[in-house]
């Protein structure tokens, strides 16, 4: 399906900062593997990306990259390493204050 200059950006946009929240590089052929499936999906005033997947489902973004995640032809573009949890959020940080301490969990 064919894309506006401006839905294209925003598709972009969307799968550039959902690969970054994942951990991967910029420059990830991730990107265009997402975007080539990439729909808009638009409710009342909110727009969000939506992926359609081989069964014809349509996923959010954070969905998709966790089955690319766990797929062995995809998973190498992810890095390895502790688990991360995000310093915005207090109660995690709060709930794994032990493992954040000594180490086996790591704050970004």
């Amino acid at each position: 399906m064919a894309h506006t200059a401006s839905e294209e950006q925003f598709i972009k946009v969307q799968i550039s900062e959902a690969l970054s929240n994942a951990g991967v590089v910029p420059d990830s052929p991730l990107k265009a593997l997402l975007a080539r499936d990439a729909e808009i999906e638009t409710t009342g005033r909110t727009a969000a990306v939506r992926i359609r997947d081989e069964h014809g489902r349509l996923l959010s973004l954070e969905d998709k990259i966790a089955e690319l995640k766990e797929s062995y032809m995809t998973r190498h573009h992810f890095p390895k390493g502790p688990p991360t949890v995000p310093a915005s959020d207090l109660r995690a940080t709060r709930e794994h204050f032990s493992e954040i301490a000594s180490g086996r969990i790591k704050v970004v």
